[in-house]
């Protein structure tokens, strides 16, 4: 039986993993119709260029820990850029700062 916290990481690793094992997103870095419904899902989602934020709740049931995250702003979306390559906070937009190599929104 896994912690909260154990939890927590496992559902990052998960995200992860999932990347390794399809075979990515491809090099152009689009979001595509064949990912809708997939596992790659969550991945998407998480390294979405544009999310801002991202909460995660934790809850027990029947035993198990459970991890559900929501995200704003919406993600994938069929036709546009997953994430921007680049150096980390190379883009990040006016009003944000650079924070452990993400964009911080003030």
């Amino acid at each position: 039986m896994h912690s909260k916290q154990e939890s927590i990481f496992k559902a990052v690793r998960q995200w992860w993993k999932t990347i390794r094992t399809t075979g990515g997103v491809g090099k152009d870095r689009i979001y595509q119709q064949s990912f809708v419904g997939t596992p790659i899902d969550g991945f998407t989602q998480m390294a979405w260029a544009a999310t801002r934020r991202l909460g995660c709740a934790v809850v027990k049931c029947s035993g198990r820990y459970n991890v559900v995250c929501r995200y704003s702003e919406r993600g994938n979306i069929v036709g546009e850029e997953i994430y921007k390559r680049g150096r980390p906070c190379s883009q990040c937009p006016q009003g944000s700062t650079c924070m452990d190599n993400l964009c911080k929104w003030n």
